[in-house]
């Protein structure tokens, strides 16, 4: 999100809107770190990630093979699903504890091994729960780790 000065710009208002604050939205589309392409959006829809990220991720140039990545502004089973239909793959990190169904265990030869930083939770075909109660029929692979020392990396990784 880029601030502008609203006087000389209209853009989507965001939080206090008695301050008059407006912002713009710039979405980037990259490939071996190559800009492709670049959308400004400047209307009240696009404030959410849920519209612009989705449209963007739609009419991204794609060759077969390529893998859409993502992170987790894009939360809608439904946008999974129909991802899924148009027959292109994608990755995503989901919120914490999402809801969902394991379905039957996804092995890729012997499993995974730990890493120093990572350890291997687990490798399953899952369908997810679309809102409290509904699975969505999709079936989706759920890879799973967890950090083993945060404060080490974080001291590998200084800001």
């Amino acid at each position: 999100m880029i601030a502008t000065f609203s006087h000389l710009l209209e853009g989507m208002k965001v939080g206090n809107t008695k301050k008059g604050k407006t912002q713009i939205k710039l979405i980037t589309e990259f490939s071996d770190d190559f800009l492709i392409k670049m959308e400004f959006h400047k209307d009240q829809p696009h404030l959410a990630e849920e519209t612009s990220l989705r449209k963007i991720i739609e009419n991204a140039t794609s060759e077969e093979g390529d893998i859409q990545v993502f992170d987790n502004g894009l939360k809608s089973r439904k946008t999974f699903s129909n991802f899924d239909q148009s027959g292109f793959s994608f990755l995503t990190r989901l919120k914490r504890n999402p809801r969902y169904e394991v379905q039957r265990p996804f092995w890729l030869d012997d499993g995974y091994q730990d890493t120093d930083e990572l350890g291997f939770i687990q490798d399953s075909v899952v369908k997810l729960y679309g809102n409290v109660k509904e699975l969505v029929s999709t079936e989706f692979r759920f890879i799973q780790y967890r950090v083993k020392e945060v404060t080490s990396l974080m001291n590998q990784y200084p800001r």
